[in-house]
């Protein structure tokens, strides 16, 4: 029969001053625990399963068997390994890897020296560094890898906000076969984390501010499409010729912005500040630098290759973006029926019209400069395919075959030969009953408060989506309303609610789901009469719900529910 010593599992803990530090243990549960310090914040403490949960070995347990704490030592460090062995999994999401083995071990396997030297080396080249935030957590990258290690701290920074049996919020690089602690102390993480949002915040602010100058002074309304960048391109160069020192020293951290924020909205990913450089983290966790290309461009002649346009287009093309549902129904439709037209809705000086697909090549949809149909309107846009969330297609006849995404606002710019094709079941309603956000109190828990920052005397206010069930659950779609002849309606200019996609984008979302007790938010000037934001959504068990707030109270009198 095995001793109660030799069943002993070495295990992780964070040790200061040779004690074990612990939210998980009571002091009297590790006190006189043997421990081995590791010299970098870490120790190795021993464990043994019994029928009331684990059980620290102390010193009177090793005179009781009179071991050594050297035997103790190379037997549990042996247990850890079959436990791991028997359990192993690697999750690869390069530039960042994760560990999946036995939960509570997770974290101590950072101390199997094989492991490291023999069976994971061929997923760094440099070295590695890792985190280990919770005793079932353990990620790793590459020691050289910016990308990496900005991710190994999200994984920190999230874990600070949903766990309470924290181990480390250091990292750690393997250097000779030994672990050196890299502290992340939690509140610069926090701290690090507000000034990211603010600074997010501004650039946007500078971005619309652009937008707005040339609106106001070239009579041109910008989006943050290739079409403008396209544009842009070409007014930085007119600048340049014109010489003016001035305008361009007021324009071109402007344009910078607005080049960012193209990036960020079509890549999806944040601004961050790298090493004191303003650069967009898109969601592959590369970094573009779209400041430093607007100087380049500035600086340089036309033939240098600086340009912006060249920039934004390489980005597309190195970080393709994955697809909606929507989107890719719309290009196996396009492949599969070259004699099919497809249509899909823009904005022309403000009014929604639908306009003829003429190709869709490398993920970008354009739409015909020419049209003879009387499906469509002569305009001339391209835009991104996985911004498509709307289309209709109909075979030479006009007989509508397909359609997906179409609100009752755009229905009502459909042709009229098309629109009396549709199923009014089929379409989706853009108004909304408050009591039918009864249901969605269950699992999202929605707050608005005031920002204390503000931009150019813009008071900003902030949305705090929190899932509180024990789902996880998605948003589908969602959209601001506004109170309108009694009715809530949603205010949009695109005749749309905005997408799964956008609400990652906007609300910082690092994946498709969002996890029981996990927190996202948006930071915005919402200055406009928005009363409602509503959100739908479904569970991972496939319930749907809508989840809304309204954010400006208006008498009970004035609410109806819609026809």
């Amino acid at each position: 029969m095995n001793s109660f010593c030799s069943r002993a599992i070495a295990y992780v803990q964070v040790v200061e001053a040779g004690v074990i530090k612990s939210s998980e243990h009571s002091s009297a549960d590790t006190l006189g625990a043997c421990i081995q310090d590791l010299g970098n914040g870490l120790g190795i403490a021993y464990l043994v399963e019994d029928n009331n949960g684990y059980v620290f070995i102390k010193e009177q347990h090793l005179r009781a068997e009179r071991w050594t704490l050297a035997t103790l030592h190379q037997s549990a460090m042996s247990n850890l390994k079959q436990r791991i062995d028997r359990t192993f999994g690697l999750h690869d999401s390069a530039p960042l890897y994760g560990v999946f083995a036995d939960m509570r071990f997770v974290a101590s396997s950072m101390l199997l020296d094989d492991l490291w030297d023999s069976e994971l080396s061929s997923c760094v080249n440099n070295g590695f560094i890792i985190a280990i935030p919770r005793r079932d957590a353990l990620a790793f990258c590459d020691s050289q890898s910016e990308a990496g290690i900005a991710l190994l701290k999200e994984v920190i920074s999230r874990d600070l906000s949903h766990h309470s049996e924290l181990i480390s919020t250091s990292l750690y690089r393997r250097q000779n076969r030994r672990w050196v602690e890299i502290k992340t102390d939690i509140e610069e993480l926090k701290v690090l984390e507000l000034e990211v949002a603010k600074f997010q915040a501004w650039a946007i602010d500078r971005a619309e501010s652009f937008r707005e100058i040339c609106k106001e002074h070239k009579q041109i309304d910008l989006s943050y499409e290739l079409e403008s960048v396209r544009w842009t391109d070409e007014y930085i160069n007119y600048l340049r010729k014109l010489g003016n020192d001035d305008l361009i020293g007021t324009l071109w951290q402007l344009i910078g912005c607005f080049l960012g924020e193209c990036l960020r909205r079509n890549l999806g990913g944040k601004w961050i500040k790298h090493y004191g450089s303003p650069g967009i983290r898109l969601e592959n966790g590369n970094i573009a630098f779209p400041w430093t290309k607007v100087v380049k461009q500035f600086q340089n002649e036309p033939d240098s290759g600086d340009s912006i346009l060249g920039f934004y287009t390489m980005n597309l093309a190195m970080n393709p973006r994955s697809l909606s549902k929507t989107a890719q129904r719309l290009l196996s439709i396009y492949e599969a029926h070259p004699d099919y037209s497809i249509f899909i809705p823009t904005t022309t000086d403000g009014e929604l019209q639908w306009a003829k697909v003429k190709q869709i090549e490398d993920g970008w949809v354009s739409l015909d400069d020419n049209c003879a149909s009387k499906f469509a309107v002569n305009v001339k846009v391209s835009s991104q395919l996985h911004g498509v969330q709307s289309f209709y297609v109909c075979n030479s006849y006009g007989e509508l075959k397909e359609a997906e995404g179409i609100s009752d606002i755009l229905a009502a710019s459909l042709p009229f030969g098309v629109h009396r094709q549709f199923v009014p079941a089929n379409i989706i309603k853009t108004s909304l009953a408050v009591s039918e956000l009864v249901n969605g109190v269950k699992f999202l828990n929605i707050s608005f408060a005031r920002s204390k920052f503000t931009q150019d005397g813009e008071t900003r206010y902030v949305i705090v989506l929190r899932n509180i069930s024990k789902e996880k659950i998605r948003v589908l779609r969602f959209g601001s309303y506004t109170l309108q002849d009694k009715l809530w309606k949603l205010k949009s200019a695109t005749g749309n609610f905005s997408s799964d996609f956008q609400f990652r984008e906007k609300y910082g979302g690092r994946a498709e789901w969002l996890e029981p007790e996990e927190q996202v938010s948006y930071s915005g000037n919402t200055e406009e009469p928005v009363v409602l934001w509503a959100y739908h959504c479904e569970t991972e068990g496939g319930d749907k719900f809508i989840a809304g707030k309204i954010l400006r109270e208006v008498p009970v009198e004035e609410l109806a529910s819609p026809k």
